[in-house]
């Protein structure tokens, strides 16, 4: 009986350690990614009326843009760099997009996921094989999606991914 006493005594501080240990992991998780989670999300449209190369696009209100946590071949020095200027030409040229906006670069250049009605513009690139994800700074919704279409053209070997480059 005595024992009894002694099992469920350690038993009780187990779990209260538990459940703290759970608490401080929690808090410093949310303390990390604290901007994934409670970032507002809003997007704008805008019309591209320049597509300078598979990552980056101008639009008609004078913005530049460069596609976030995605990295195009360089047009046209890079192996497809015009196939992916092409690519992008073809999803987005002269069409109203929207914008969900994360930041600037170090060139001025606004950041941001686009979207083509609910197709993510980033995403379609990378699951291509026509971009490589970057992992940003800031963690989003969409980071997971866009790695795993990278990981889906990796798989298929498309483009960038072939042994043509």
């Amino acid at each position: 009986m005595n024992y009894m006493k002694v099992s469920e005594k350690n038993f009780c501080i187990f779990l209260i350690l538990f459940i703290l240990s759970l608490l401080f992991n929690l808090f410093f998780v949310f303390k990390q990614y604290r901007s994934y989670f409670l970032r507002k999300v809003t997007r704008i449209e805008v019309v591209v009326n320049k597509v300078v190369d598979g990552d980056t696009v101008d639009t008609t209100d004078g913005e530049r843009l460069r596609l976030y946590e995605i990295n195009a071949p360089e047009y046209p020095k890079d192996c497809l760099g015009a196939e992916a200027k092409i690519r992008m030409e073809d999803l987005i040229l002269n069409k109203k997009i929207s914008l969900e906006r994360i930041g600037k670069d170090n060139f001025g250049r606004t950041l941001a996921y686009g979207y083509l009605d609910k197709l993510l513009i980033n995403e379609v690139m990378t699951e291509e094989g026509l971009a490589y994800f970057e992992k940003g700074k800031t963690l989003t919704q969409n980071s997971l999606a866009i790695e795993q279409s990278q990981d889906k053209a990796k798989l298929a070997g498309r483009n960038i991914w072939s042994s043509y480059c």
